[in-house]
């Protein structure tokens, strides 16, 4: 279209000629610049235009000026992402051995991003992938709603691929290690798949739910490898079927307390490494006939003071009780508020209970140590607490799939996150970090920290890269190695805090008051 002579007049650079897009808008009439001659041979010079350099808008010449990014922003949260990704190394490597290099590190990368939002619908993980340094360290993953569906799905139909990989991970445990097996349930009120049932719980809960029957080393405190049962399959029939399924051989099963070891004593009686700890209630005549209230002493290697006590009873069981300071003092609160309450007080009630609050007794046919029996107790909470942080019920109800395959690929993305997990929780705790803020404020101050994509080279505190470097949060990886601390010219660390003032010395203080005449004066 012919450009109107209006906007032809208006003031431009030289050498540029203005074109008519055809269609409304602010770049209408754009400008390009004149780069050269052509020569056509028998006719006149035809001058040759290159780029667009600007536009008439408004009367206006407007320069044509950069546009928006759209391959990677300048910035990235860095400092959750560094931690989590910094104990996957070993995991990225099973995953290696057992499925194909892009389905491996598309479902690492989804385990971290649950690690980061434990909650984080599927139809948003592509929105937390682009925001987080996790696709800095693994770039290229596909992570649209669609996708993460159909690979879940594909996941769940794949049985042989995901007990591959936990054989592998149940290889490497040596026979000096201990496993203990147990079992949580979560939520999951879905009518589609056939997963999601009635368990002996639900009557308090009111809701449906599934059963996951997991495997964790005692000692390294790590998730080995996980199931997903109906939430209506009773504890015997599913700890009979992970153990078979699994080919586990050895191990120590920690049950609820009811559920007893005589459920399970055929499968004992096939697998001689197999064991069993049960914790007993309070009121069994073993604990007054064994003495288990006498103690032995404290335990020791806990952060809790712990009286523990282990006898032997005449049928070959060991029996441990432990009695957990902390617990007994909160426990003995928890009594008297209620007593308050209810206006019920008694004491001869109150002293039949005292002696017991905060006591925990197991029963078990191996020879363990008590501190190997207690941990078997602490770990199991503290798992299960992990566990719960990733819940199928939200990511799928998020996603719209709810099929029995999905929540099978979706627990094993959820058990990947709480292997990531155990290995933050660990390593955060040998620094002594746990000492100073919990696991939650931990994530919350490293997530704070952003770094800029443009970074080169290690990662240094010295470095002009950060965005916003809060000094807690920079402490922490400094602590964690995720960042080389500022050195001193001496390329010693830099000491915190204001330095020391050397006291100068200014000889000894006049006596106060007019000198003393003396004779000679």
């Amino acid at each position: 279209m012919a450009v109107p002579e209006e906007v032809k007049k208006v003031p431009r650079p030289v050498n540029t000629t203005v074109y008519d897009a055809g269609r409304d808008g602010p770049k209408r009439f754009f400008v390009r610049e004149r780069i050269g001659c052509k020569y056509i041979k028998g006719h006149n010079p035809q001058p040759v235009y290159g780029k667009v350099i600007g536009y008439i808008y408004e009367g206006k010449f407007i320069p044509k000026g950069l546009e928006l990014r759209t391959d990677k922003p300048d910035s990235l949260s860095f400092g959750s992402a560094a931690f989590a990704y910094s104990v996957c190394q070993s995991l990225k490597q099973e995953l290696f051995e057992s499925f194909e290099i892009k389905t491996a590190l598309t479902l690492l990368t989804i385990a971290l991003l649950r690690v980061l939002k434990p909650r984080v619908p599927n139809s948003r993980l592509n929105s937390l992938y682009e925001r987080s340094w996790i696709s800095m360290f693994i770039p290229g993953i596909q992570l649209s709603g669609n996708t993460v569906s159909k690979l879940l799905n594909n996941l769940g139909k794949d049985a042989e691929k995901r007990r591959h990989f936990f054989a592998r991970r149940l290889s490497n445990v040596s026979g000096f290690e201990h496993i203990a097996i147990d079992g949580i349930l979560k939520q999951d009120s879905s009518i589609v798949n056939d997963l999601s049932g009635f368990s002996y719980k639900s009557r308090l809960k009111g809701c449906r739910d599934i059963s996951v029957i997991y495997a964790y080393d005692i000692e390294r405190m790590e998730p080995l490898c996980a199931q997903v049962f109906p939430g209506h399959c009773i504890d015997a029939s599913a700890y009979r079927e992970f153990i078979r399924e699994n080919k586990i051989e050895k191990g120590i099963i920690v049950a609820d307390k009811g559920f007893p070891s005589s459920k399970l004593a055929d499968e004992l009686k096939q697998h001689p490494g197999l064991h069993f700890l049960t914790p007993v209630r309070r009121n069994v005549v073993n604990i007054e006939k064994l003495e288990l209230l006498k103690f032995d002493g404290v335990l020791a290697g806990t952060k809790q003071q712990v009286l523990y006590a282990k006898r032997k009873s005449v049928s070959g069981r060991f029996f441990y009780s432990f009695k957990d300071t902390g617990l007994e003092s909160s426990e003995q609160k928890d009594y008297l508020n209620h007593r308050l309450r209810h206006n019920d007080f008694n004491n001869e009630n109150y002293l039949g209970k005292k002696e017991k609050f905060g006591l925990i007794v197991f029963e078990s046919d191996q020879d363990l140590s008590p501190k190997s029996a207690y941990l078997c107790y602490q770990d199991r909470w503290l798992l299960e607490l992990m566990f719960k942080k990733y819940k199928s019920n939200e990511q799928l109800v998020d996603s719209r799939v709810q099929s029995d395959f999905s929540v099978w690929g979706s627990e094993f993305v959820n058990f990947l996150a709480t292997v990531i997990t155990a290995k933050m929780v660990k390593k955060a705790d040998e620094k002594k970090l746990l000492d100073k803020f919990t696991y939650g404020e931990l994530l919350d101050e490293l997530e704070h920290i952003w770094r800029k994509t443009a970074a080169k080279g290690p990662v240094q505190s010295s470095d002009p890269y950060w965005v916003h470097p809060f000094k807690d949060g920079m402490q922490i990886l400094e602590e964690l190695g995720l960042s080389e601390p500022i050195a001193t010219l001496d390329g010693e660390p830099k000491p915190k805090g204001r330095p020391k003032k050397k006291p100068v010395f200014v000889g000894p203080k006049r006596p106060r008051g007019r000198p003393k005449k003396t004779e000679t004066d």
